[in-house]
């Protein structure tokens, strides 16, 4: 699924990095003194919180995620 049609709240791990649990921000921060993504090009913003750290991270629109049903 694209991270652009997850919903904010919702988990989700990426293909390549199951143990690490991401969700979705319904308050995207701006990268502050940063350009555009270097992979999408767009104006990027943190619009992710990894779950183990509580890190701000940044996920493109088109980026493959996979949605974590809660209690798997």
């Amino acid at each position: 699924m694209k991270f652009d049609k997850i919903k904010p709240g919702v988990l989700f791990r990426t293909p390549w990095g199951k143990e690490r649990l991401f969700y979705k921000i319904p308050d995207p921060q701006p990268w502050e003194d940063a350009g555009p993504c270097h992979a999408c090009g767009t104006i990027a913003v943190w619009n992710a919180r990894a779950v183990e750290t509580d890190q701000l991270v940044h996920f493109c629109r088109d980026e493959e995620v996979v949605p974590v049903k809660v209690g798997q």
